[in-house]
């Protein structure tokens, strides 16, 4: 059993397992996901997901259910024990997203525990905008725009000196010259 670099073959492989799981969604690959295989085989697999902040997420893990339980736990700690590793490397808290009890209760045996936060998530269907649709306060907004007064760029002089900042507003008060 061992740790195998993030290549495109296994992350095929990896891909194979989220389906044969009948995961609902196809996970965003990572750069520094952790793959656990045996020979040809791949036992399990989780994406790893930097911040720029003190975290690193530890998402999506899979095992092969055509292994033995008893494989898939020692892949399964392996690549924990391996996740701890990377966050003492990059010097951050590891945080995981996890529903399986088992895995849960080997995460405890590593020493994780429940802070006692809830984790929320949407679908990417709710972050859509659309812009198309008018907004409710469009029509007081507008109101309020045609107000505004328009602005005159500044006279042309040294192209280095107009950064695009308008010298008056029309309408506004006189410019004083210096």
């Amino acid at each position: 059993m061992r740790i195998v670099c993030v290549s495109d073959d296994w992350s095929r492989k990896y891909l194979k397992l989220c389906k044969a799981r009948e995961m609902t969604y196809t996970p965003w690959l990572s750069r520094l996901a952790v793959y656990v295989v045996e020979g040809d085989v791949m036992l399990c697999g989780v994406q790893v997901y930097d911040t720029t902040g003190p975290f690193l997420f530890f998402e999506h893990l899979v095992t092969n259910p055509a292994v033995s339980p008893r494989l898939r736990y020692a892949a399964s700690d392996l690549l924990i024990e391996e996740g701890m590793n990377m966050c003492r490397m990059f010097g951050k808290y590891p945080q995981v997203v996890v529903r399986h009890g088992g895995i849960k209760n080997l995460l405890k045996k590593h020493g994780f525990f429940h802070p006692g936060t809830i984790l929320m998530t949407c679908d990417l269907s709710n972050l859509e905008k659309h812009d198309y649709e008018k907004p409710i306060y469009a029509t007081s907004a507008s109101r309020r725009l045609s107000r505004s007064a328009p602005t005159e760029p500044s006279p042309p002089g040294d192209p280095e000196e107009h950064l695009g900042v308008y010298a008056s507003v029309l309408g506004g008060g006189e410019r004083v010259e210096a």
